[in-house]
């Protein structure tokens, strides 16, 4: 299956497919890392944090659209996946860091386990948010 790329915060990250009509609402749609029921400076904090902001923009618009519960899914996955595309333009290839580069182990694990924590925040508490087809 071939995944749509387009330009987010300069970064090549995998969007929907219909993402060009969500565009000109950005800025009223994406409201950084977590949902807005949280404390402002808890949001703050996390929208600081690396890796994660850009691929927030994207799953945002994919929370938006809504969907089902397959389509929640597949949006918390392309998350997951832009997160990691992220990491690597800000660190370069795995391999590389783990293995030639000193403290590249440590940035890679790092890394990695910041975005799967926030997956599976997004995997747990994230239904709220999403605009499920299926809700009454």
């Amino acid at each position: 299956m071939k995944r749509k790329l387009a330009k987010v915060d300069g970064l090549m990250l995998e969007v929907r497919k219909d993402w060009e009509q969500y565009i000109s609402n950005l800025n009223t749609i994406c409201n950084g890392v977590g949902p807005d029921a949280w404390p402002d400076p808890l949001r703050r904090l996390l929208d600081k944090l690396p890796y994660l902001l850009p691929a927030s923009k994207v799953h945002d618009v994919d929370y938006e659209a809504g969907g089902d519960d397959d389509d929640r899914s597949t949006a918390d996955s392309r998350f997951r996946r832009n997160c990691f595309r992220v990491a690597r333009s800000k660190l370069g290839p795995w391999w590389v860091r783990f293995f030639f580069r000193p403290l590249g182990k440590q940035e890679w694990l790092l890394a990695a386990g910041l975005i799967e924590a926030a997956y599976a925040a997004l995997r747990i508490g994230g239904s709220d948010a999403f605009k499920n087809d299926n809700r009454m």
